[in-house]
């Protein structure tokens, strides 16, 4: 099993249907099931307890919501953007087709912001350090405001262009919809 705790099977979920294309998950990683099935012949999964050395867990309601994220018309046309900053935060942004990071206005379009903590830990950064498109920084896609995490509907505070995280995922919707 790759990813032996909850917090991170949880965020690497979450990245994964923020990522282009469709999200792929391995089979039994919605119940956190370790046993690895075979591609070829049949190998049924476990679904209950700690069936197959699972961790009992139940991600289901975490990836309904994310396909419902993922339906969202901003990620069917948009450049997207991945930065990695230190201590292995994976910051992704799907912007609208309509802007361009090489200009230097202020972002007027949709934009999805993801934040993974990969390491599942707590941090805080500046959005000024982040670059988009090499031109742009984040602050100028996320004001100072609350918004709603997309992962999990709680409420995520940007204060003096800062952003802290528990170490859960966070998604949050910047531009015209947001907030």
């Amino acid at each position: 099993f790759l990813i032996p705790d909850e917090r991170s099977l949880r965020n690497w979920t979450a990245f994964q249907f923020f990522q282009k294309g469709a999200a792929m998950l391995y089979a039994g990683q919605e119940k956190g099931c370790t046993h690895c099935p075979s591609l070829f012949d049949k190998d049924t999964l476990a679904w209950s307890g700690h069936g197959a050395g699972g961790m009992d867990l139940d991600l289901v309601p975490l990836i309904s919501r994310l396909a419902a994220m993922k339906k969202d018309p901003v990620f069917t046309d948009s450049t997207y953007y991945l930065n990695v900053l230190q201590d292995d935060i994976i910051i992704g942004i799907h912007a609208q087709n309509t802007w361009r990071p090489d200009s230097f206005e202020a972002f007027k379009g949709d934009a999805m912001v993801g934040i993974f903590p990969m390491r599942a830990e707590s941090a805080v950064f500046s959005l000024t350090e982040v670059q988009v498109g090499g031109i742009q920084t984040l602050d100028r896609m996320l004001p100072d405001g609350t918004y709603e995490n997309l992962v999990d509907g709680s409420r995520i505070e940007i204060s003096c262009g800062r952003l802290a995280t528990d170490g859960k995922a966070v998604i949050i919707r910047a531009g015209r919809k947001a907030m």
